[in-house]
């Protein structure tokens, strides 16, 4: 697999358009959504590291909390009803989807295929059980697909990341951790290979930087630097490019688990701090961390979800 530097990565044409292209897809690059702790949207502005309050957006019901998201689209969970919601924050649409299981078990995630324009619901359940909606069709079913059959295994995180279409996660088997995602294609687990370098670190985790999806692992030498990885685009594609060391990270506060990139703003990443959901901005090339400007803002959950302008037709119940 081929792997670039950062400096190398930031400057190719093939990067740039992807980023230019995931871009153009919102409103504004700069427009996100974020949840608080009485799980009510705010639409907010990042600009010039400055955060502000464009909009209060609320929330479809107070008893729903977010859960993930993918082009445009915001999963939440009611644990009363045992029902999930599809929300689209920009045009407020939204629709009812009961599983009839409890939405406190399993794990979750949204892919999006823009080949057949059709959103899937995803819910992997801890008896290795998969519910798959989709919203083209309005159909939806259960079925058995393990990552590796007749082993059980353990997702490590309650949501997946949607990247490309599919929906991605860390996957222990027997201590040892898998890359896997699920393909909207065919509706099958597969797997995703580690970048050659990371193939030794025991903690990994991944996240959507931007349109593209991110693995971060423990410095070998040192449990206090975060390397960082970035796929190139495309489910079938399992390069990876290299892009960063962050040292010092216990300077800020935060840990290879409470690290959670977001996104970018030039030549800068913007962390979240899972422990405390405070967000900070890293300098790719100074290597040094800055504080964000503007009113103080937690985004509990969620982290920053771009705001999409989603042309998915969605129906209320």
């Amino acid at each position: 697999m081929y792997q670039k530097s950062w400096n190398a990565l930031i400057s190719d044409p093939l990067f740039v358009k992807n980023r230019h292209r995931n871009s153009k897809c919102s409103n504004s690059q700069d427009l996100f959504i974020c949840c608080d702790h009485e799980r009510a949207f705010t639409l907010i502005k990042l600009e010039d590291q400055k955060l502000e309050i464009v909009q209060e957006l609320g929330t479809p019901s107070e008893s729903e909390s977010y859960r993930c998201h993918c082009h445009g689209l915001v999963l939440l969970a009611d644990e009363y009803s045992n029902s999930y919601t599809m929300w689209i924050p920009s045009t407020r649409t939204e629709t009812k989807i009961h599983v009839g299981l409890p939405t406190t078990c399993g794990s979750s995630g949204l892919s999006y295929d823009p080949i057949t324009d059709d959103v899937k619901v995803v819910i992997v359940f801890c008896i290795d059980y998969i519910f798959v909606y989709s919203c083209k069709y309005e159909s939806s079913s259960f079925f058995r697909a393990k990552p590796n059959d007749g082993d059980h295994g353990r997702f490590e995180e309650k949501k997946g990341v949607c990247v490309d279409g599919a929906i991605y996660w860390v996957w222990s088997y027997h201590n040892v951790k898998y890359l896997i995602y699920f393909d909207p294609r065919d509706n099958q687990f597969k797997f995703l290979q580690k970048p050659k370098d990371a193939k030794q670190s025991k903690m990994f985790f991944m996240a959507d930087l931007g349109g593209f999806l991110c693995l971060r692992c423990e410095g070998q030498e040192n449990e206090t630097t975060v390397k960082i990885w970035i796929k190139e685009k495309g489910i079938d594609n399992n390069s990876w490019n290299y892009l960063i060391a962050i040292d010092n990270i216990a300077n800020v506060k935060m840990d290879i688990q409470s690290f959670e990139p977001q996104c970018f703003v030039g030549d800068k990443i913007v962390i979240r701090n899972k422990y405390d959901d405070k967000l900070v901005v890293y300098s790719l090339l100074d290597k040094t961390f800055e504080q964000l400007e503007g009113m103080e803002l937690k985004c509990c959950a969620s982290g920053l979800i771009p705001y999409l302008q989603d042309k998915t037709s969605l129906k209320r119940p």
